[in-house]
């Protein structure tokens, strides 16, 4: 093995990963990363849950005389009715309401004896989820035979504000080419520092002084002036 995965086994640092899949070959148990202290102003959530997900798109290509009839479809997406469809599929084949009215899968859907019929398979036979339609978290990890830790880490997550989460802002041609060569430069210094931290290369109080002074020297402020710009032009709309 060698290298990170045996550091991870003796217990030395900790392993960040985005599927728990990928802790299949270790002996570890994944866990959501909490906020490091939620009650210091100055520690911020720069990520947040979203209830629902997904986008569609309809290409420079499409005749215009179908428009109308595409449109239609992708509005059903986001009806009740569509979301449901697309996230559950049939209601008394893969799924039925309980008590308080929330889609439950069914045992057709989650513990099929047939051969094949296994949750993916059926996902893509019976449902829409990844058709670029609203996909809602519950329906993805809300399965009785699935690991409970999504639906645990998105209880975590979703304690904390979003205030320091960037809309989807834009930036014009002139901003964005002023900042990519930045961007680029500090994005990769800063991955890079992290991981000799991470791993015990860098003493984090020792180094921490010239690391910001490196960051703001590669033009941080620069950048963060450009983005400020954008996110204004968009709270003012």
């Amino acid at each position: 093995m060698g290298g990170v995965p045996d550091l991870v086994q003796a217990d030395k640092i900790g392993l960040f990963v985005w599927n728990s899949g990928d802790l299949d070959n270790l002996n570890a148990e994944p866990v959501a990363i909490p906020v490091l202290d939620a009650n210091n102003p100055e520690s911020h959530f720069y990520e947040f849950v979203k209830p629902a997900s997904g986008g569609l798109c309809i290409g420079s290509n499409v005749p215009e005389e179908d428009l109308p009839i595409l449109l239609s479809w992708f509005n059903y997406h986001y009806s009740d009715e569509g979301a449901v469809l697309s996230n559950y599929g049939q209601e008394g084949v893969t799924f039925e309401y309980d008590a308080d009215g929330i889609p439950q899968f069914t045992e057709f859907f989650y513990n099929n004896p047939k051969e094949g019929y296994v949750v993916g398979a059926l996902e893509d036979a019976w449902t829409m989820k990844y058709s670029g339609c609203m996909r809602i978290w519950q329906a993805t990890y809300n399965i009785p035979t699935a690991s409970s830790k999504p639906l645990e880490a998105a209880d975590i997550w979703a304690k904390y504000d979003a205030d320091y989460v960037l809309p989807a802002i834009s930036l014009t041609a002139d901003e964005s080419a002023s900042v990519t060569s930045n961007q680029t430069d500090i994005e990769t210094y800063v991955s890079e520092y992290t991981l000799h931290c991470v791993v015990g290369d860098y003493d984090v109080d020792a180094t921490w002084d010239d690391y910001v002074k490196s960051v703001e020297d590669m033009g941080l402020e620069k950048m963060v002036s450009v983005y400020q710009a954008a996110l204004d032009r968009y709270m003012s709309k």
